[in-house]
């Protein structure tokens, strides 16, 4: 059993949640922090696709533009993103969630628990 003092909820983990429409953030890539973290794609429906990154920016820009996750893309192209909701857990620079193994960690407890139609199990 982990001591008290070696658990790391991820309450701790100095994260921020924010929430765009997709519409918001290609008018202003700017609103999605150049910073580490997980991004959650969602519409009316449910949720759609999880994804974590070292730079959320960079990463949810990628999938607006041109997804090369084909499930993700197929959808994109199909349905559009004008009724999408993009939800980011941004993590400060000083966060554990700095190291991948514990964002992908995050990542996989959320799919799991959401269920997001668009990923494949982890």
């Amino acid at each position: 059993q982990l001591q008290p003092e070696l658990v790391l909820r991820v309450a701790d983990w100095d994260r921020q949640i924010l929430t765009h429409s997709a519409a918001e953030v290609t008018a202003d890539r700017k609103l999605v922090p150049d910073a580490p973290g997980v991004y959650i794609f969602r519409d009316a429906t449910g949720y759609l696709y999880i994804g974590e990154s070292s730079s959320l920016r960079q990463r949810v820009n990628q999938h607006l533009d041109r997804s090369d996750r084909k499930s993700l893309a197929s959808y994109l192209s199909e349905n559009g993103a004008s009724n999408i909701t993009i939800e980011l857990h941004a993590f400060g620079k000083d966060s554990p969630a700095k190291d991948k193994t514990r964002r992908r960690a995050y990542e996989s407890e959320l799919i799991r628990s959401r269920k997001p139609k668009l990923n494949i199990a982890p």
